[in-house]
């Protein structure tokens, strides 16, 4: 007698198959893909916060060039007048000034008369001074004569010329190595003020003039003389001999 199929074992064999393949497809390990790193752009601007650094602080700001014409005034002359370290001197505007134009002007500017030139830097001693460095504007202002001494035993690179309140002057010469002052004044104070310690003292006649002429060690420093109503001195800074203080006293003029 031929068997029939038995579809309940084919049933359940399915079945067991379909479990089989659900299982393994659950079990068996899911496969993940990396996150792919991105990639940075060679050309991308680093941003301020990641370096630490601020391009600003490194920035100098290049100052302004100055005007044309300015200059940084270091100190003043007597008259106030601005002298710059080359020791010229400028106007407030940076221009370059000549002697010639700075001569006889208060600090403003303004011309000043010879009255009023005699106490142009204040005071009341008498020995407020007034520089000049124009020999022929000095003898112009000097009220009592010009003289000066005309035979020196140096040649001077320099010659300058002070007029005090009281109306004493001085001209002071004056080299690389030597300065020699001569001054003219109404008492022997006041051309006496330059005192040297000396051992000994000679008097000589000179054009008229009794000329006292102090020396120490040979060296002769000093020489006082009065003529008229004017007292005189030359004092020579490093000493010469008496034959040449005699040859400058007897040259004044």
């Amino acid at each position: 007698m031929k068997k029939g199929i038995n579809w309940k074992k084919v049933l359940a064999c399915v079945l067991v198959c379909v479990l089989t393949m659900a299982l393994a497809a659950g079990c068996s390990p899911k496969k993940t893909e990396k996150p792919k790193k991105p990639e940075q752009n060679e050309e991308e601007v680093i941003s301020e916060g990641e370096t630490g650094e601020n391009p600003a602080e490194d920035m100098t700001e290049m100052p302004a060039p100055p005007a044309e014409g300015e200059m940084s005034e270091t100190e003043v002359d007597a008259l106030g007048n601005p002298i710059n370290d080359d020791g010229y001197y400028y106007d407030e505007d940076g221009n370059l000034v000549s002697d010639e134009d700075m001569m006889n002007v208060d600090e403003d500017g303004n011309p000043i008369s010879e009255e009023d030139m005699f106490y142009s830097e204040g005071g009341d001693d008498g020995w407020e001074s007034v520089e000049y460095g124009d020999k022929e504007a000095f003898a112009e202002a000097v009220k009592t004569g010009y003289e000066e001494v005309t035979e020196l035993p140096f040649e001077p690179t320099g010659t300058l010329y002070y007029l005090y309140a009281n109306g004493v002057y001085e001209t002071q010469y004056e080299s690389n190595t030597d300065f020699l002052t001569f001054c003219k004044g109404s008492t022997e104070d006041q051309v006496s003020r330059i005192t040297v310690e000396y051992d000994h003292e000679n008097t000589v006649s000179i054009n008229d003039a009794d000329v006292r002429i102090q020396s120490n060690k040979n060296v002769v420093y000093i020489a006082l003389w009065n003529k008229g109503d004017y007292w005189y001195s030359i004092y020579c800074d490093r000493g010469c001999t008496e034959d040449e203080m005699v040859k400058m006293v007897s040259s004044v003029k």
